[in-house]
């Protein structure tokens, strides 16, 4: 049949079909009753799908500029289930269940078969154009286009079918449903229907933050499904009220520490101690101060993860609504401590397509809150787009550290240089590269740099070293032996990056420069995938360095990246004025008069005198017992213990190796502390790592968790032993330093008075308290004790805890003492 002929036979075809249309949606809206209704029904569907399948196959042209496909789903399907369903929901039929199932399994062959019959008809192939690893066909003719558009609505009306099923035998494995929402997203990534779709499965598996991102790419696509947005209000403010209820339950439990720790503070009132840094800068009682505030390190990984997900939400639901922006930068400050944390646990809990949905809700709010006049310059940002950009580059400094420290370690491991990266680096850098692209093709957004958080809420995150930072470190990286073309060449297969497939379609991301790379079929695709990711992330500081003004620069002489961003200053710098105003109090002194006596009035007189003689007394009483106080106070004033702190030596207990072994290891690697580790910890490692204490456990998963933790634990100290580690020793009960830890055993002298392994643990701090005893007799009569200490004992143990403190061994818990010295 000729072209035009199939164009005739096309119109005549949607003619009749239009006119069938009109008679179904009359029986649909009218009440079907009787088997002749259903079977009237049934038949007009069939001649309307056979008369628009025709349609669809002669002219693929007429059917996208009729929207067919959507008649065709709308007509013969979709109506007819909403029928059944709300049948359903009145009263629960098996036989009408039945009859639904159906026709969604009819429906499913028919659309189905309708694709490949497309396929057949058009000469394509699906397939070629659904393969992520593979480039798509190019100089496609508009026929076959036509017929990609037309089958990316079928997938569409497959995957709702899928859903439908679900619903029906009231199952939530929407697995199928996804499969075809993300084919028909592949295949049009600028439409906006299909990541709407995805939204809807998300929420139906409570799955917000899932919701929250396929909403937003709704919105960003080429052709937008606008409705998304009344959606995305609604999921901010489900995230606000669970938010509330989370902040309320978070507020009681500290109104109890609160009360206990005021408790503490009156035991504890003669006793103060001064934290120093290594940097100088001092903190009063700081190990009371950081008893209050809870410790995110101490968290599950699912656990903090929900509270990252939360807070996520909530700031960018701030952003989004513009409502409560009052408290954002503490609400950020908040969500940013919560990711680091996050970053940092160890296999990566944050998996790359996570990261890279991060990155991509981060861009839709910048651009979402972009200033709506275009008459403005572009270098103009409103306010509620510097803090989304500064929260975006906050969060990619963090994720730049991180990768830093991971590819640092990596260099030194056996693992390099056969692979690249390792697992963490594979979940990370694909966001981090994301990042960049948009960083790339937006530097009128960044440049110059956003107004910084206010310094006081924390973190303190400086982008701009932290990437070069990063630069220096991936500089180093060897990727001479991968050769990457940028044109298709004999034995050579094309790279492609999954990051860049996600964000295929997505408006922020629509001006990265798209270019294809290749390799030989020979080297290893993930390596290649590697390399590539570490070319562009080349590019980017290069890119840094050449731009105006520039943020990075590169010294030849020391091959070494550093920043020269210009450093903003914040608004008014507050300046610490008081004015002592020394008020004199006036005192009126009253002279006693004699009181004229007069006739007639002598027992009142007498009344008064016998008052005043005693209030005298009462006064003089009261005046004895203050004098009394204050001499109390004045004869134990010199009890008062002054702790100066300089922390040197750490001295954890065994609960620290299990609990919070990552902290621990992260102190260690930053060189600013030495470790001592009593003998008796790693002895009791040693027994843990074989599961001698199972018995006491509540479960055999915490006594296997604990034995896995302890056997992790055992294996770093032996390897960092073996390595002589500068800033890691092992220490006797009695003082003595051992290099090594092969040999564990060691005698314990009854007569010494050590009863537990808490006594033996304390003893090593003991060592290092080198108290004399003229230090208990300072010079002033109001002078208190003044006690140098440099070192800290690391535990979370109550009575470890108390028997310290009567020994003034200062004592912090791991997490709260690697945030007070400021290691990431």
């Amino acid at each position: 049949m000729s072209k035009h002929r199939c164009q005739v036979v096309a119109q005549q075809l949607l003619h009749e079909a239009l006119q069938i249309d009109n008679q179904l949606s009359h029986i649909v809206a009218c009440r079907i009753n009787g088997e002749e209704g259903w079977r009237n029904l049934h038949r007009m569907r069939h001649e309307l799908k056979g008369r628009l399948q025709q349609v669809l196959l002669l002219d693929p042209s007429l059917a996208n500029k009729h929207n067919i496909e959507q008649l065709l789903w709308k007509s013969a399907y979709y109506q007819v289930i909403e029928v059944f369903r709300k049948n359903l929901t009145e009263e629960h039929d098996e036989n009408m269940k039945t009859q639904l199932l159906q026709i969604l399994q009819e429906g499913t062959d028919f659309f189905e078969g309708l694709v490949k019959r497309m396929q057949s008809v058009y000469s394509f192939d699906l397939e070629t154009f659904l393969d992520s690893n593979q480039l798509p066909p190019e100089n496609l003719n508009r026929t076959v286009k036509l017929c990609l558009m037309i089958s990316q609505k079928l997938l569409i009306c497959l995957g709702d079918i899928s859903r439908y099923r679900e619903q029906a035998n009231e199952t939530t494995n929407y697995g199928r449903a996804r499969s075809w929402y993300m084919k028909a997203q592949q295949l049009a990534p600028k439409n906006g229907r299909p990541y709407n779709q995805l939204a809807i499965l998300a929420l139906y598996t409570r799955r917000k933050l899932d919701a929250v991102y396929y909403y937003m790419r709704s919105l960003a696509a080429s052709n937008p499904f606008i409705t998304a947005r009344e959606s995305l209000m609604s999921l901010f403010d489900e995230a606000r009220k669970k938010s509330e209820t989370v902040e309320r339950k978070k507020t009681e439990e500290k109104e109890l520490k609160k009360k206990k720790m005021e408790q503490n503070e009156k035991t504890n009132k003669h006793r103060i101690e001064i934290w120093i840094s290594s940097d100088g800068s001092s903190t009063e009682n700081q190990a009371d101060v950081d008893s209050q505030e809870e410790d995110l390190s101490q968290l599950s990984g699912i656990e903090l993860n929900k509270r990252f997900v939360l807070s996520f939400l909530i700031v960018h639901g701030k952003l989004f609504t513009k409502i409560g922006m009052e408290l954002f930068a503490e609400s950020c400050s908040q969500m940013l401590q919560e990711f680091d944390v996050l970053l940092h646990h160890s296999p990566c809990v944050i998996s790359s397509h996570r990261l890279i949905q991060l990155m991509a809700i981060n861009m839709f709010a910048i651009e979402n809150t972009a200033l709506k006049d275009e008459s403005l310059e572009d270098s103009c940002r409103s306010l509620l787009q510097d803090y989304a950009v500064q929260m975006g580059l906050d969060m990619f400094g963090l994720l730049a550290t991180r990768c830093s420290q991971l590819m640092a370690t990596h260099l030194q491991s056996s693992e390099y240089p056969a692979s690249l990266m390792n697992e963490d680096l594979h979940q990370l850098t694909p966001g981090l590269k994301v990042w960049t692209d948009w960083m790339m093709c937006h530097s009128g957004l960044w440049n110059p740099a956003p107004t910084p958080r206010p310094p006081d809420v924390g973190p303190l995150i400086d982008p701009w070293k932290c990437t070069a930072d990063l630069c220096n470190i991936l500089k180093d990286v060897d990727t001479s032996h991968i050769k990457l073309y940028r044109h298709k060449k004999e034995n050579c297969d094309a790279i492609i990056l999954n990051e860049d497939n996600l964000m295929a379609g997505f408006v922020p991301m629509l001006g990265a420069p798209v270019e294809s790379c290749f390799v030989h079929s020979t080297v290893d695709k993930e390596i290649a995938r590697d390399a590539l990711r570490l070319e562009k992330f080349g590019l980017f500081s290069d890119y840094l360095c050449g731009i105006e003004p520039p943020m990075l620069s590169y010294n030849v002489e020391t091959k070494q990246y550093y920043s020269i961003a210009p450093v903003t200053e914040g608004e008014n710098e507050s300046v610490d004025e008081q004015n002592d105003y020394s008020e004199s109090e006036d005192v009126i002194v009253e002279s006693e008069e004699e009181i004229e006596v007069i006739s007639g009035d002598e027992d009142h007189v007498r009344h008064l005198k016998v008052k005043r003689e005693h209030l005298k007394k009462k006064v003089k009483e009261q005046t004895k017992h203050k004098e009394n106080v204050e001499a109390l106070l004045e004869k134990d004033r010199h009890k008062k213990i002054e702790l100066e702190i300089h922390p040197r030596f750490l001295v954890p207990d065994t609960n620290c190796f299990i609990d919070q072994f990552n902290n621990l290891a992260s102190i260690l690697e930053s060189k600013k502390y030495t470790i001592v580790i009593p003998l008796v910890v790693i002895n009791e490692l040693d027994g843990l790592s074989k599961g001698s204490k199972e018995a006491k456990y509540d479960s055999k998963e915490h006594a296997s968790m604990v034995q896995q933790h302890a056997t992790t634990a055992l294996q770093y100290l032996e390897a960092q032993f073996q390595r002589k580690h500068s800033h890691l020793r092992a220490q006797t009960s009695k003082g003595s330093i051992l290099e090594t830890i092969a040999f564990r055993s060691e005698e314990i002298d009854a007569t010494v008075g050590f009863g537990t392994n808490d006594d033996l643990i304390l003893s090593c701090c003991l060592h290092y308290c080198k108290d004399k005893a003229r230090d208990f007799m300072p010079k002033g009569k109001d002078a208190p004790v003044h006690l140098y200490r440099d070192v800290v004992l690391l535990t979370d143990d109550r009575n470890l805890r108390l028997k310290a403190h009567t020994c003034n061994v200062p004592v912090k818990e791991v997490g709260a003492f690697k945030k007070w010295s400021r290691i990431s």
